[in-house]
């Protein structure tokens, strides 16, 4: 009788030991299913965040063919660039300056002469507003006209006003002193 207790026993734990078994593999199984169904999210994402990212490379590439394309359209700050290739990121060095022997006056100098003859006088920020140029432009070429002596700077508080000395005020050829100071500057060299 002892033999067929210790053989019962062993029955029940060998199944015991078997529905454990059973239960593991059941967990491991569901595991698995939980884990690949994640694994499938994942893909899906990585799928959806690919398109994104070409989606972006495309937009990228419009956005850096338009500001060429401005550049290009910008009249005297900018040379244009031989190259128009789009597809690209060789060709996205600085913009290459004009050439430092061009002494004409370019458009945006015409511009800022023909503001402050309308005007009467000006601060940088109110001709970026009317040029729709940055103020740090508008600024500098202040400073080259200030220089030729075709512009006057008075400080107004913090920031400066100028305006036409008044031999340009008073109706002289704008060009014409432009063009005169531009030999005596050529002269000076």
């Amino acid at each position: 009788m002892r033999a067929l207790f210790k053989r019962e026993k062993k029955d029940d734990t060998l199944s015991r030991k078997v529905e454990m078994l059973d239960l593991k593999f059941e967990v491991n199984s569901t595991k698995l299913l939980q884990f690949e169904q994640r694994i499938s999210d994942f893909e899906e994402r990585l799928a959806e965040l690919e398109d994104s990212n070409v989606k972006l490379a495309k937009a990228l590439m419009n956005l850096i063919q338009t500001l060429k394309d401005k550049e290009r359209s910008s009249v005297g700050v900018y040379a244009p660039r031989a190259s128009a290739r789009a597809d690209s990121f060789s060709d996205l060095n600085m913009p290459q300056r004009r050439e430092a022997s061009s002494l004409s006056q370019t458009s945006i100098e015409n511009e800022i002469i023909g503001l402050l003859k309308n005007k009467g006088s000006a601060t940088p920020s109110q001709m970026q507003t009317v040029l729709n140029r940055s103020r740090e432009h508008i600024s500098r070429i202040l400073k080259a006209l200030t220089e030729r002596r075709l512009v006057e700077r008075q400080k107004a508080g913090r920031t400066f006003v100028y305006s036409l000395p008044k031999e340009v005020d008073e109706g002289k050829d704008t060009d014409a002193s432009l063009s005169d100071q531009n030999k005596n500057t050529v002269q000076q060299q």
